[in-house]
């Protein structure tokens, strides 16, 4: 730990952090007792971050004092910001200009050592009563749980929910949340869920699919998708439809979609008025549907249609004021996430998408209350542009994390350093909070803490040239203070002294603190117990040794022939951090060259799979080490061609398989052969569960056997693209994330197989 004769600072912001890690800086003590000392921060997607944290030894009370904006929500009219990261919660009231920490969310205080992946998403109603949540009870699992603000109580909605995704939708007017249950959706009433009046989930059930199923277009009306129809829902008659569900359907059919729709890779969404909708068929198309109704006699003709790009990883539609859609798509273009972006040109029944011109670092959109513009955050800022003209009418030049609209000329930017709230249209900026700081230390007198924030140089030590002084104010307020001078910091008074250790446990190190008089004692400067849940799957960190250093495992995807879901991975391989293997196997190549090159630019390892998609235990074929010599030096040249780059001397036969011929053959060839250690049935089908009874499983229950069964060292296989024969109700490709995040939590780095 450096020092200075007027602060402690920050090393770095992310220096010898990997992703999912949190370690300790320094603390300061005053003659007080109280401490200030911080948590660096590394997660996946976000920039690493400092959170400040002041800690009264006589009371042992905790207090967070800046609060990184992972996650901003704006509620109760606008006039209250949610700002939420893993060390806990906090809103400020724009009309009182009050911080109120959050007891609805396990806090560093409270003895919750937070989870190092990526944090678990929430959802507070519009008016900020309610929150819904995931509470993870296994790697790839959780529970929904509903929190009463106001109550500090929570009820359990749903006993399995998928990580890593909130499966809730709430009305705009916060009367009725509706929530995905194993397939099925079901509404809720928060008021009597609290009071015990709610009727059983039986009876509040809508019908079959998952949140993507339902698009709000007013306070109590939503459209509803399922199989090739779309229905039009009005709250107060949802009581009636599903006391007489076995008699009757769900709302009235406002239009019939081209194919039926698929739960897990399709989305609609809602015309503001509700009489069209957008259609989202998984990553590739995007429709636009007027709702006719009942097409028996006539149908809708032709309809616009924007067929999106292959390397699509994820997709946002939405309205304009003028009830024109929009489509904007995050590509993986060489392994580094672009937005791109359509709008339907002219007026709703126009024939085509057109493309706009948007930020080139963009990465996030979003839509103005009225609809009349859109922000962009990037990393460089918020650029908001006019939709009616698609240009550029403002810029907010800070590094942004997140952004939430206002009102239609307002915005909270969630930078790097500061929250601050924004209006566009006059150019003026005032600070909420400080987010993330560079150093900190107590005032000359010992009483205040002062606080450096650099927000523009992440990765610089300490407070250089440009990097703000702040002070705080109380209740988690901080005020711009260039006159105000930093004390010396002092790591010990006549009570306490304070040094950093080593840590076996979530954290990568500790501050220790030891009592220099009466009985003496040392004890951790935070509370390391874990809240049960996390007991129940997370190993005690068996993955993990001595010190905390991680064990290596291999993640390997095989692409066979297709290249469904390689977006996904590649984009969630990069936002990880994470460098993984893929074996290629010549169909894959003959019929993909582009994707095997965005592959190779994004800097993974590239193995062989040999030149064909041929089972060489086929007894149709005679396999000798002569061929599979000459099949692995025909799909080295085929991936020389493609990308001009050459293919790492390991290699598997498809399908795993292995005979003393192929080893040999692969040998002779100069390669080393990949076995799968862990059992990974992502290949099996729902057509096959009967003939492989017991086999197939879901992509969730897929990730929570990974886990049971991975140990270090270890090579898991997952699948690209789907099977030739027969689906699956959904693929794991597609909850990759949730695999990482897990690996990650259990205290796994994921590396190529030459890393191993």
């Amino acid at each position: 730990m450096k020092k200075s004769t007027g602060f402690f600072f920050a090393f770095c912001f992310a220096a010898g952090l990997l992703y999912g890690e949190i370690s300790f800086s320094g603390g300061v003590i005053n003659q007080r007792d109280e401490v200030l000392f911080a948590a660096d921060t590394s997660v996946p997607s976000m920039p690493s971050y400092r959170t400040l944290f002041k800690k009264d030894l006589a009371t042992g009370k905790v207090e967070q004092l800046t609060f990184f904006p992972e996650q901003m929500e704006l509620l109760s009219g606008g006039t209250v910001l949610q700002i939420r990261n893993r060390f806990g919660a906090a809103r400020y009231d724009a009309v009182s200009g009050q911080f109120t920490v959050l007891d609805a969310f396990p806090s560093l205080n409270s003895g919750f050592e937070p989870y190092p992946g990526v944090l678990e998403k929430s959802s507070a109603s519009p008016d900020g009563r309610w929150i819904a949540a995931v509470q993870p009870v296994s790697p790839a699992r959780g529970r929904i749980l509903l929190t009463d603000v106001n109550g500090r109580t929570s009820q359990e909605l749903s006993a399995s929910a998928g990580r890593g995704r909130l499966p809730v939708s709430w009305a705009p007017d916060s009367s009725v949340l509706i929530y995905e249950d194993s397939g099925s959706l079901y509404y809720a009433r928060p008021e009597t869920v609290f009071s015990g009046e709610a009727l059983e989930a039986r009876y509040r059930i809508i019908g079959t699919g998952s949140v993507r199923a339902v698009s709000w277009y007013g306070p109590s009306r939503f459209l509803y998708a399922c199989g090739n129809g779309v229905y039009r829902v009005h709250v107060p008659e949802l009581f009636g439809y599903s006391v007489y569900r076995p008699l009757i359907s769900v709302g009235e059919l406002a239009g019939k979609l081209p194919a039926p729709f698929n739960p897990e890779e399709d989305r609609i969404c809602a015309s503001p008025d509700g009489a069209s909708v957008l259609y989202v068929a998984g990553n590739r198309c995007a429709y636009f549907f007027p709702l006719y109704g009942d097409d028996y006699a006539g149908g809708n003709g032709s309809v616009p249609c924007l067929l999106l790009p292959g390397n699509t990883a994820e997709v946002f539609p939405f309205w304009t004021e003028r009830g024109s859609p929009a489509v904007f798509a995050r590509t993986v273009d060489g392994g580094v996430s672009v937005l791109k972006g359509w709008i339907l040109s002219g007026a709703a029944g126009a024939n085509s998408f057109l493309p706009v011109n948007i930020p080139a670092d963009a990465l996030q959109v979003l839509l103005s209350p009225d609809g009349s513009y859109a922000a962009f955050v990037g990393a460089s800022g918020v650029s908001v542009y006019s939709v009616s003209s698609w240009t550029e009418v403002a810029e907010y030049a800070s590094g942004a994390v997140s952004a939430v609209w206002i009102d239609g000329s307002s915005l909270y930017v969630g930078g790097r350093g500061t929250v601050s709230r924004w209006n566009f249209k006059t150019g003026t900026s005032e600070i909420v909070t400080v987010s993330s700081v560079s150093g900190y230390s107590w005032d000359e007198q010992g009483t205040v803490p002062v606080a450096f924030v650099n927000a523009g140089a992440e990765g610089e030590a300490g407070p250089v040239a440009g990097a703000a002084r702040f002070r705080c104010t109380g209740n988690r307020k901080w005020e711009l203070a260039a006159g105000t001078r930093a004390g010396a910091p002092a790591t010990a008074n006549a009570r306490y002294r304070l040094y950093l250790d080593r840590f076996d446990g979530v954290y990568e190190n500790m501050i220790y603190v030891r009592s220099a008089g009466g009985k003496g004692g040392t004890e951790p400067i935070v509370p390391v117990r874990e809240s049960p849940d996390a007991e129940e799957f997370r190993r005690g960190g068996a993955a993990a040794g001595k010190h905390g250093e991680r064990a290596a495992v291999a993640l390997v995807f095989d692409a066979m022939d297709e290249c469904e879901g390689l977006p996904e991975i590649l984009s969630a391989l990069h936002d990880y951090g994470m460098q993984a293997t893929f074996f290629l196997n010549g169909e894959f190549l003959r019929r993909h060259p582009r994707a095997a090159e965005d592959i190779q630019k994004a800097g993974h390892q590239t193995a062989s799979m040999f030149f064909t998609s041929w089972d060489l235990s086929d007894p149709d074929f005679r396999i000798d080490a002569d061929f599979v010599q000459r099949g692995l030096a025909r799909n080295e040249d085929d991936f020389h061609s493609i990308t001009g780059g050459e293919l790492s001397l390991y290699w598997h036969a498809p399908y795993y398989v292995v005979s003393p011929e192929i080893l040999r053959g692969g040998g002779m060839a100069g390669y080393t052969y990949v076995p799968a250690d862990v059992f990974v049935p992502d290949w099996v089908t729902a057509d096959q569960s009967a003939s492989l009874p017991g086999l197939y499983k879901s992509a969730d229950e897929i990730i929570d056997s990974i886990l049971e069964e991975v140990r270090p060292g270890d090579v898991i296989p997952v699948r690209v693209g789907k099977p030739a024969e027969g689906t699956r109700e959904d693929y794991l490709y597609n909850r990759i994330r949730v695999l990482l995040n897990a690996l990650s939590d259990q205290g796994y780095t994921v590396v190529p197989v030459n890393r191993l």
